[in-house]
């Protein structure tokens, strides 16, 4: 905020992806009268640790078999992680300290369920149900995009979240958490909906 307030800014429109989406719904809770609008990318205001996605990627650090040399190894995720996005982000997450079996895992996936469950915006329900009201009376908005498939949003909050009037729910079909590099039209276009939205009032 006070950086926004340095530049001669007095409203903010802010996008975020995946857990950066928080930081979105922090925003908007800590500076409503400079929050002008958000687009976030599957994620929404609950714990991230109940989703979909995170119980499949602590699922994979469990299973993935460390003791295969790397051309095995790569072969055992195309099995274990059929998308080709996550597949791509956890193989950047292992390497061969010695060069030869056994692998292991860099820090943050190494320490992933610790990493989110220390976030300080883990569950943001309660704080941003109270601000909500204020929001969305103002045309305060938060746009979010859905995947439809390994969602960063657990099916527990999403009853939660659209009773939220000052969050909108996008479903973005044949999509994963991954939406920002498969769907990046979809995100530019919904950007642009937002941005002509708020020139017109």
């Amino acid at each position: 905020a006070k950086m926004l307030l340095d530049m001669g800014k007095k409203e903010a429109y802010l996008s975020g992806i995946s857990l950066g989406g928080k930081v979105v719904f922090d925003f908007a809770i800590k500076y409503p009268e400079m929050f002008r609008a958000g687009l976030v990318t599957d994620v929404g205001p609950g714990p991230f640790e109940e989703s979909t996605l995170y119980l499949l990627i602590d699922s994979i650090i469990h299973r993935t078999n460390l003791k295969l040399p790397w051309p095995e190894l790569k072969e055992s995720l195309k099995v274990l992680i059929p998308d080709r996005s996550l597949r791509s982000l956890i193989q950047s997450q292992l390497f061969y300290p010695n060069k030869v079996p056994p692998a292991c895992w860099k820090t943050g996936m190494a320490n992933f369920g610790k990493m989110v469950r220390k976030q300080e915006i883990g569950d943001q329900f309660a704080a941003f149900e109270k601000m909500d009201e204020v929001l969305a009376s103002q045309h305060r908005y938060i746009n979010v995009l859905q995947a439809s498939d390994m969602s960063g949003i657990s099916t527990s909050a999403l009853p939660r979240m659209q009773k939220l009037k000052s969050v909108r729910l996008y479903h973005q079909a044949n999509s994963t958490h991954f939406l920002h590099v498969t769907h990046k039209d979809a995100i530019r276009d919904k950007m642009i909906e937002i941005h002509e939205e708020i020139k017109a009032r």
